[in-house]
């Protein structure tokens, strides 16, 4: 689930629009039977979040367990040539986001691939390279 996205912050286009939600939302789903939820990250940044949210979240069946992925969504693979450091700095950054949530809340690499459909965001030969 995409739980990063800035719509559980109240925000739709940039714009506020409501309170902050998620923990409202995730209440909901534990009180509907969700057990566990996967917090998909597309990014470096995102995982970094997507940690964190699994760590801060309350262990007391209030809200589903959460796990989370590590990985770069292919629309965003031009961040690996957009940091500061290179890429190859944000490949280590992102494996050792990976090893820190392994055995815990990482629990799958994602995303990754190749996204053709939405070449707006990062062309194919970016994707190809990374």
């Amino acid at each position: 689930a995409n739980l990063l996205d800035r719509m559980f912050r109240g925000e739709y286009r940039e714009k506020p629009r409501h309170q902050v939600d998620l923990p409202a939302v995730l209440q909901r789903a534990a009180a509907a039977g969700v057990g566990q939820i996967m917090v998909t990250a597309g990014s470096l940044e995102e995982a970094r979040e997507a940690l964190a949210l699994c760590r801060s979240a309350p262990r007391d069946g209030s809200w589903p367990e959460l796990v989370c992925t590590v990985g770069v969504h292919p629309t965003r693979c031009g961040e690996f040539e957009a940091w500061a450091e290179g890429p190859d700095a944000y490949l280590a950054a992102l494996l050792a986001a990976g090893q820190e949530g392994a055995g815990g809340p990482c629990v799958a690499v994602g995303e990754f691939g190749l996204d053709y459909d939405r070449l707006q965001f990062c062309s194919k030969d970016v994707q190809l390279k990374f």
